[in-house]
């Protein structure tokens, strides 16, 4: 978000990738405090429902904020994707809405440059 905001060059290999599907720390902290209801061990995936590249993610910053981000091919592979498979996530706390990207960003962006939401 920082390079896009600055309109610094995002850095992408391989058109873009990974590919990730990020969770805003709001709804991190509800399944955790939704987890203390849970009895015995279980272990799950956090991560958001969509699952989005670099590129992808910038875009999107830039969308919201007004400016079209840069973008800068750089040699190297980027490594594999970082996509959580959330099934047992979804069966342990159901099928709770997660913040989309999009809004999170209208969040941070707001903040950032002090406009308000």
């Amino acid at each position: 978000m920082g390079r896009v905001l600055r309109g610094d060059a995002v850095s992408l290999r391989e058109g873009g990738r990974p590919r990730i599907n990020p969770v805003w720390i709001s709804d991190v902290v509800k399944v955790f405090i939704a987890s203390l209801e849970l009895g015995g061990n279980h272990t799950v995936n956090l991560a958001g429902e969509e699952v989005l590249s670099i590129r992808e993610m910038a875009t999107i910053v830039g969308e919201v904020a007004g400016r079209v981000p840069v973008f800068e091919d750089v040699p190297g592979l980027a490594g594999g994707d970082t996509v959580g498979d959330t099934t047992r996530l979804r069966e342990l706390f159901g099928n709770r809405q997660f913040v989309p990207f999009r809004d999170g960003v209208v969040s941070v962006v707001a903040d950032a440059l002090g406009a308000p939401r």
